[in-house]
């Protein structure tokens, strides 16, 4: 479930309205016209401005996450079920066990049911464009704890447009890079 954190919000906008506020602070130095007074306004007026606007965004990205996710829920709610056999039928070769691991993932991910997730799901009914890399390095992250985030950065940065994929895609192409992974463990082992 995805909750509103503040502290995310002054997180990013308090160093970020700092650093700008300082910045206009030392720009007000090429000015011969300002006093003292004058240059602490400007520099705190821009502070003001770029805290107030980061945090914007950050509320709107966040509520934006929000709504997505609240759509993805009632949608996949409606679903009739898919039991676990049918949907590893639709993701052969990967073994089943691997398969379902993902698939309850992305079932989490969203706190629904697994029997929700539908092979032939696209990652774009899953509002993947909002919710970028949380949903596919989440559930890869869980399903596979041994990767490191600059493995999972490798595998995000080869997967194509992943709204044009199908969820049985996402696991097609998981197992893949987690062949060529373990491959690649066991040859620097060897």
């Amino acid at each position: 479930m995805v909750r509103f954190e503040p502290q995310g919000v002054l997180g990013c906008a308090i160093p970020l309205a700092i650093v700008l506020g300082l910045v206009a602070f030392g720009l007000t130095f090429l000015s011969d016209d300002l006093t003292i007074t004058g240059q602490l306004l400007i520099a705190v007026g821009a502070a003001v401005v770029t805290f107030l606007v980061s945090g914007y965004l950050v509320i709107q990205d966040r509520w934006e996450h929000r709504v997505a996710m609240r759509r993805v829920r009632e949608r996949l709610a409606a679903k009739s079920d898919q039991d676990d056999r049918a949907f590893c039928d639709e993701v052969l070769p990967v073994e089943a066990q691997f398969a379902t691991a993902v698939r309850r993932q992305i079932a989490k991910f969203f706190d629904v049911p697994p029997e929700k997730i539908h092979a032939s799901d696209t990652l774009e009914e899953y509002y993947i464009d909002v919710f970028q890399t949380d949903l596919p390095s989440g559930v890869i992250g869980s399903v596979i704890p041994e990767l490191s985030e600059e493995q999972q950065e490798r595998l995000l940065l080869n997967m194509p447009n992943a709204s044009e994929m199908t969820v049985a895609e996402f696991v097609m192409l998981a197992n893949v890079f987690v062949v060529e992974l373990r491959d690649e463990i066991s040859g620097n082992q060897s």
